[in-house]
This record gives structure tokens, sequence and C-alpha cells, in this order.
């Protein structure tokens, strides 16, 4: 018996017979199946696609805690942002100076910007000598012209830069 393959996926199956010019061609389509395994996937992917869908700022929140955990310093701007404005989560200052602080720390310009700002107006209670002036200053070589701004006019009107030291 020979066996050959046609075009489109189909098998063929030759046989023969005593007399060689009838020769018999059956053709078996070849069906797909899928396994339990794949269907279950295929539903797994749909059923998280729809949560995404559903629920994109939750979902966008939970990435963003999870890559910030792992110090990745855009990743803590943004949750010091969500944390400051109180976008998805109950509003603390505090804690959004944290995250800043953490990412300030890497070198991310626009939360060294916003924590400066922040112990400018006193939401982040430990501050130590020159912190605001060195925050400015970062943010301000990394081309924040926020802070630039900032700095320059602080710098113009005499404002103590230094800690406990602010006459109100």
């Amino acid at each position: 018996m020979q066996r050959g393959r046609l075009s489109g996926g189909r098998e063929t199956d030759y046989s023969s017979d005593s007399n060689p010019r009838s020769k018999k061609m059956r053709i078996k389509q070849q069906t797909t199946y899928w396994s339990k395994y794949e269907i279950l996937a295929v539903l797994l992917s749909l059923l998280s696609l729809l949560y995404i869908c559903l629920h994109s700022h939750s979902f966008h929140l939970h990435v963003t805690r999870l890559y910030a955990g792992l110090g990745h310093p855009t990743a803590q701007h943004l949750l010091g942002q969500r944390y400051l404005t109180g976008e998805g989560v109950e509003q603390d200052g505090q804690t959004a100076m944290e995250w800043f602080r953490l990412a300030a720390d890497q070198g991310h310009p626009h939360s060294s910007y916003n924590l400066a700002v922040g112990m400018m107006r006193n939401i982040s209670a430990a501050r130590e000598r020159g912190e605001v002036e060195r925050f400015l200053s970062k943010a301000a070589s990394q081309g924040i012209l926020e802070a630039q701004t900032l700095l320059e006019h602080l710098r113009t009107t005499d404002w103590d830069l230094e800690p406990g030291t602010q006459e109100e």
C-alpha cells in the first residue's frame, strides 16, 4: 500500500487491485481536534482579557505596585502620584513622599521635583539640611523646567531652603 499527501492536508491511500489500471484512491480528511488543555488555555486568556478591559485601572495599579516593589523608579513615581492624588488608592501624602524618595534616590527627575515641593509644603516631615535644594538641583539638571524656575525663584527671593529656618 502506498501513501501520499495531496495539497490541503488530505492524505491519500493508493491501493492496488489485480488490475494496475484500476487504482482506487481513497481520500481521508484530517480533522483538527483541540485538547481540553488548549481549550482551557484559550478560555483563561479570554477571561483575563475581559478582566483587564473591565478593570483596567485596578489592573494597572496592581502591575504598578509589582514593578514598584521590584525597584523600578518609574513605577515608584507613578505609585507616588496615585497616593498623592488619591487615584485608585486612599490619598496619603506621606506614603506618596516615601515612593517619590525611593524613585528620586534612583535618579527619577520628576520624583526629585515632587519630593522637593512636598518638603516645602511640609508633606514630608523627614528632611535633612540642604535636601530641598539638592532635589531641585537634581531635577533641574535633568531638564525639568519647573524645577529650574522654582530653584531660580527661591534663590532670588532669599527663601531659606534649610529646614526649620523659614519664617512665616
